[in-house]
């Protein structure tokens, strides 16, 4: 996923945020998108094309299942 998937995705009344998966939102923040895990921010995404991943310190399967 890029910056301009994750935006096409926040439209309409869903803008702000939008529920992924389980426990999962992609969630818009001042100049980023998120994928938000629980309230771990697991991977942002930038308007430039930048983008960075995190675990949070969780080392889940389903933490490495969002990252990938």
């Amino acid at each position: 996923m890029t910056y301009h998937e994750a935006d096409s995705l926040l439209q309409g009344r869903c803008r702000e945020s939008r529920r992924l998966q389980n426990n999962t939102y992609l969630k818009r923040d001042t100049g980023c998108i998120h994928v938000q895990l629980h309230h771990t921010n697991v991977l942002t995404f930038y308007p430039d094309g930048r983008f960075q991943a995190r675990t949070g310190g969780w080392g889940t399967i389903t933490t490495r299942d969002r990252l990938a």
